[in-house]
């Protein structure tokens, strides 16, 4: 099997993020059909900020590659600190909305996988 057969894991999973680029952020967020109730939306959310403050304690200077970058929910925290940030992504559905989300002339996108 080649890397180019649609049959392959890495194909199957590029198709899924693809097809589902324009309610990943619903999920993301957990509304609509992806609501899991106050308990385990807490839960998520409080996951989150943890990943989120250690981002900021961290605070990724300079030129940043932002691999799978997918909407952007992620690119949004990194863009204050970097100087320039790559956001890379397999699907161009992503980055179309990555764009979008966060119009920063500092932002260049690269379709990769």
């Amino acid at each position: 099997m080649t890397a180019t057969n649609n049959s392959t894991p890495l194909r199957q999973q590029l198709d899924y993020y693809r097809a589902r680029a324009s309610e990943y952020d619903q999920w993301w967020l957990r509304q609509g059909r992806y609501d899991r109730g106050a308990a385990l939306n807490a839960d998520w959310f409080a996951e989150a900020a943890v990943v989120s403050s250690a981002l900021s304690a961290f605070r990724p200077a300079g030129r940043v590659l932002e691999f799978a970058c997918g909407t952007g929910i992620w690119s949004e925290q990194l863009l204050p600190f970097a100087s320039h940030l790559t956001a890379l992504d397999g699907a161009t559905e992503m980055l179309t909305i990555n764009a979008s989300r966060l119009r920063s002339p500092i932002v260049r996108y690269v379709e990769a996988d």
